[in-house]
């Protein structure tokens, strides 16, 4: 079993501020919140590749490097801090998260989230995702 861990401080526009939520892109009509949501992705790679010294990228959507994370078996526990009240929904934080990390986030078997105020007022993602080898079906050919 592999184990990663890390912490995602505030985001590429503030290091204080709150996590970016899921925006719905599509490479025909490009918006600010798409880009802005883009980069909040490559901010989150990055941040992956610093703390894991991992350097595996293939190129993705839109030219944009992105690592391959891939599992049969992939569980990710995320913890949320917000700034303020100005935030995201819980559930598109996870989404982005999810996005940025996972080639295919069908891997993922298992998710745990949550969110609270944060005591220091700033935002940040605490990130625990868990990669296991399948167990090959003994009646599967191969």
């Amino acid at each position: 079993m592999k184990i990663y861990k890390l912490t995602i401080n505030g985001n590429q526009e503030n290091p204080d501020g709150n996590p970016i939520g899921y925006t719905r892109v599509l490479s025909h009509s490009m918006r600010a919140d798409g880009a802005r949501y883009l980069e909040w992705l490559q901010f989150v790679r990055a941040k992956f590749f610093d703390e894991t010294g991992m350097r595996n990228v293939v190129e993705g959507k839109f030219g944009t490097p992105i690592h391959i994370l891939w599992s049969q078996n992939a569980h990710v526990e995320i913890k949320v801090y917000w700034k303020n009240l100005t935030h995201a929904d819980l559930d598109n934080v996870l989404k982005g998260i999810l996005d940025a990390l996972f080639f295919n986030d069908k891997e993922v078997n298992s998710i745990k989230a949550s969110c609270e105020m944060s005591p220091d007022r700033q935002g940040k993602v605490d990130i625990l995702v868990r990669l296991s080898t399948p167990k090959l079906d003994p009646e599967s050919p191969g």
